[in-house]
């Protein structure tokens, strides 16, 4: 009996043995695949962030463009209302100045359209009345001769040469230079967002 107790010893010594290595080699494999399922886990996690984050960097790139775009139409538009006031502070000041100095600009006017021969320059009734005697002297000189008309107080004159009208009023001559500066502020603008 002793040597069947031997041999059962003997095969559950085996079989205890065997279970173990199975058992091992279960837990080994079990190990490699939560490891591999780990670093496939990890893989996965690395691209999905490479991914949020580049998608992150070309929404913050879209949105700084946009401010940018924006940051050049506020900055466009607050010239030009710059502009526009300032237009309109320079015409205000000028029809408000003293009679002299109002004079003194519509000499630098009148010498900058006379032409050399004979016309008329036609004022307002009270702009007449209040001619200065070095406009008067200029007004002879460029062969020239001064009536009351329908102009605007304080706001220039009107060169007539025959059926030929300059408008020297203030208020043309600010409409020519305003868009003179819309032009300038359209080539401002298509070179700044053409060009940049």
């Amino acid at each position: 009996m002793t040597g069947l107790l031997n041999i059962l010893a003997q095969i559950e010594t085996e079989a205890t043995k065997k279970a173990d290595e199975i058992i091992l080699k279960a837990n080994n494999d079990a190990n490699e695949m939560i490891s591999a399922a780990k670093k496939e886990a990890q893989e996965i996690l690395e691209s999905y962030t490479q991914k949020a984050e580049k998608k992150i960097q070309e929404i913050l790139s879209r949105t700084k463009a946009s401010n940018e775009i924006e940051k050049k139409r506020t900055e466009l538009f607050k010239k030009q209302e710059i502009i526009k006031n300032v237009l309109k502070t320079s015409k205000s000041e000028i029809k408000s100045q003293g009679n002299d100095d109002y004079f003194a600009f519509l000499e630098s006017v009148l010498n900058k359209y006379a032409q050399d021969k004979n016309g008329t320059v036609v004022l307002s009734p009270k702009d007449f009345e209040n001619m200065t005697e070095s406009f008067k002297s200029l007004l002879s000189k460029k062969g020239l001769e001064a009536k009351a008309g329908d102009v605007t107080e304080r706001n220039g004159f009107i060169i007539v040469y025959g059926n030929i009208e300059i408008n020297c009023t203030v208020d043309a001559i600010f409409d020519a230079e305003s868009e003179m500066l819309s032009d300038m502020l359209n080539k401002f603008l298509f070179d700044s967002e053409g060009g940049n």
